[in-house]
């Protein structure tokens, strides 16, 4: 009896199958396309369907698509011009009751000389930099961009520079008149490059402002011109304000 039953329940099983999934053995039967199943879809049965299969993977193409634009953009876009920057090196710094005063003085400076470059003091840097990884990097990234255009430094940093002909010779750069106001305070480096000493440096003597470390005790400095500034004449301007000439 029980054996009965059980055959019973399997032919039933079978054929409610059979019945179900017909259409398979039919040889009439036609499919129809993606395409054509999309356009009998009322407009909520293509959101969800859209929403279940291609959102996610819009999304992520979308965001990828939004970070490349923006990585392409800060790398290739043109910088803004500059109108000057002077980089203090080894925590050099104005004494901090003038810290903002010099970059606007020396602005107004250019404006009221007959200096015909860029003058916008909205692109006029005067900034210290540390003994820190974080700054060497920045340092590193400024001079390869040029953004570099007078360095005030330590003697130690400046013998580096020097040594390793990254400083511009003042004689090629420097009105004759210039050079010989500044004779006394010239500093000759031998790079090594070059056949003989070249006055690549200037001791911050009798001038206008005095520098001084991070705890505020005057140190003495020298400023030299970066070998690939974009802005010697800049310099040369900067050079007459600090000392006066």
């Amino acid at each position: 009896m029980s054996m009965e039953l059980k055959d019973d329940h399997d032919i039933e099983v079978k054929k409610s199958r059979l019945d179900g999934e017909a259409d398979i053995y039919d040889k009439n039967r036609t499919d129809i396309t993606g395409r054509e199943r999309w356009k009998l879809m009322s407009g909520i049965e293509r959101f969800l369907y859209y929403k279940d299969y291609y959102l996610k993977y819009t999304l992520i193409i979308t965001a990828f698509l939004i970070v490349a634009v923006y990585v392409g953009y800060t790398i290739f876009k043109p910088d803004p011009p500059d109108t000057f920057f002077l980089s203090m090196l080894d925590g050099l710094q104005y004494d901090d009751s003038i810290i903002d005063e010099v970059p606007e003085t020396f602005g107004d400076y250019l404006r009221e000389s007959d200096y015909t470059g860029i003058t916008d003091q909205k692109h006029l840097f005067f900034e210290t930099f540390y003994d820190t990884i974080v700054d060497q990097i920045r340092i590193d990234g400024f001079y390869d961009k040029s953004k570099f255009d007078v360095f005030i430094t330590k003697n130690g940093t400046y013998e580096g520079f020097a040594g390793n002909n990254i400083l511009m010779n003042l004689e090629t750069v420097l009105p004759k008149e210039l050079l010989e106001s500044l004779s006394d305070r010239l500093i000759y480096t031998q790079g090594k490059n070059d056949s003989k000493p070249y006055p690549y440096g200037i001791k911050i003597e009798q001038a206008k402002y005095k520098f001084y470390n991070h705890k505020g005790t005057e140190e003495p400095a020298i400023l030299s011109i970066a070998h690939n500034t974009r802005r010697p004449e800049a310099a040369v301007y900067f050079i007459r304000f600090l000392y006066g000439l």
